[in-house]
């Protein structure tokens, strides 16, 4: 910190899926360590889940969904507080911008002493050549958006704003809650935590994949308790991952855990088992022990920051589009899945697994 205050207050957009809005979180924590400077989120699709990631964070970070009447008050009277102050409105993901956006962009661009800056990103099925954020926001308020993970995005804004950069990594603070251990009837420190539900399912491996891996590790591990999360809707798939296993070892805790609780479960596994979706970021931000069974492309969201991860991935019939959700899918048992997930070894996973369990 120290640096020249150039703004009042940077306002971030959060889109509102949980990687997304961890993201964001992260931004908003970044540019706090190296400006000193508070941070309000506006939440598209606010809800609970996202507003308590950010609780460890209230002194410096304002979240506003607005949705509510009260989130669109504080949004309108920021606006006006813009036309006097000096604030940066950030946007980090270049998505189309939704109408009542683009207006509200215009008219900060053009009636306030504020800015609104973007990361451009055109040739693409979303953003042709032409059609990206310096159309809307000015070539003066755009930097490209490179193939990098996103905390090395959050330093190149860092610089175009005209703050000094940080050696930083992304990390999530949490609320410690020992409640969630009696809850779910396991003991801190002895289970394994898996996520296996994306929010797209060609992002994970097939159902009976994981059924074989799950199976594997109950067999090799004697006793081991196995801890599976998502959220109600996932349940479908999570049933089919431990159809016909014994379940005295399986812990389902879909349901039953608060923000606090889920992130308590996470830190204190003694390994995390993972896929690329917003879990997979907030375990990885923990810096716990962790294999991701991961996408080869989208670099934005690459994991490689947590030191105690092994991301898994295949190179196998492989075109990921560093950019986005893009592959060669391959057929099996009538649904398709990503070439660079489909084709990691299931012995990969569990030995992976098994040597993290131990400490190695």
């Amino acid at each position: 910190m120290g640096q020249i205050k150039k703004y009042s207050n940077f306002i971030f957009f959060s889109p509102g899926p949980v990687g997304d809005h961890l993201v964001t979180i992260d931004f908003a924590n970044h540019f706090f360590e190296a400006t000193g400077l508070n941070s309000t989120i506006l939440v598209k699709h606010p809800n609970k889940f996202l507003r308590d990631l950010s609780l460890p964070y209230d002194d410096h970070i304002d979240y506003v969904g607005i949705t509510s009447l009260g989130g669109i008050l504080k949004t309108v009277w920021l606006s006006i507080k813009s036309i006097f102050q000096k604030n940066c409105y950030i946007l980090i993901f270049p998505i189309p911008l939704p109408l009542y956006l683009l207006i509200f962009c215009k008219f900060i661009r053009y009636f306030t002493r504020s800015r609104v800056v973007g990361f451009n990103h055109e040739g693409t099925k979303f953003f042709p050549v032409g059609k990206g954020y310096r159309k809307d926001l000015g070539e003066e308020n755009t930097i490209p958006l490179l193939a990098e993970p996103f905390y090395m995005s959050a330093n190149e804004m860092l610089e175009f704003l005209g703050y000094k950069s940080i050696n930083r990594v992304p990390n999530l603070e949490y609320i410690y809650n020992e409640n969630i251990f009696s809850k779910l009837n396991i003991q801190k420190g002895k289970y394994i935590a898996m996520h296996v539900v994306p929010s797209y399912k060609f992002r994970s491996l097939p159902t009976d994949r994981w059924n074989y891996i799950i199976k594997e590790l109950l067999n090799k591990l004697q006793g081991v308790k196995i801890v599976l999360t998502g959220a109600k809707g996932d349940m479908d798939f999570i049933n089919e991952c431990i159809s016909d296993l014994p379940k005295e070892n399986i812990v389902i805790a879909v349901g039953k855990t608060d923000t606090q609780e889920l992130l308590t479960l996470y830190a204190n596994a003694k390994v995390n088992v993972t896929v690329q979706t917003g879990n997979g970021l907030i375990i990885n931000m923990l810096h716990v022990p962790t294999v991701v069974v991961n996408i080869k492309g989208t670099a934005m969201f690459y994991y490689d920051f947590n030191e105690k991860a092994k991301i898994l991935y295949s190179t196998k019939d492989c075109i990921c589009d560093p950019f986005r959700t893009s592959c060669n899918f391959i057929k099996y048992k009538g649904g398709e899945y990503m070439a660079c997930i489909f084709n990691i070894n299931d012995e990969d996973v569990i030995n992976e697994t098994i040597s993290r369990y131990h400490g190695k």
